[in-house]
């Protein structure tokens, strides 16, 4: 079973999967950059691992809208009000701060619909 980071990327895969696609068509992969042990099994060294790590805001970044989404959707329905709806105030992408104060906010992102 995919834990919940897994499948919280599964929306933004697609351009995490085109990044190394492009990245190893435009450099190949160096011999030094992993480790294979005895039992077969392939490790990353440092150099590689920083490479890689570099690019994990921007994969933040795109994950964030999606987990914001769920956050939401998991927010217990029997902790709202029958007339007024509570927002769960998120760091991610900072749109829900305002609203999970009581404050309107129209939408700046789309969410995807589920």
């Amino acid at each position: 079973m995919l834990g919940l980071t897994q499948r919280l990327m599964e929306p933004v895969r697609p351009q995490v999967d085109g990044y190394v696609l492009d990245w190893i068509t435009r450099q190949p992969l160096r011999r030094e950059w992993f480790f294979e042990q005895r039992d077969g099994n392939c490790r990353l060294m440092a150099a590689l691992a920083v490479r890689l790590a570099e690019t994990a805001s921007t994969w933040g970044r795109a994950v964030a809208p999606v987990a914001e989404w769920v956050a939401q959707a998991l927010w217990s329905p029997s902790s709202r009000s029958a007339n007024k709806k509570h927002f769960v105030p998120t760091r991610l992408t900072q749109r829900r701060r305002s609203e999970g104060r009581g404050r309107k906010v129209r939408a700046l992102v789309s969410y995807p619909k589920g």
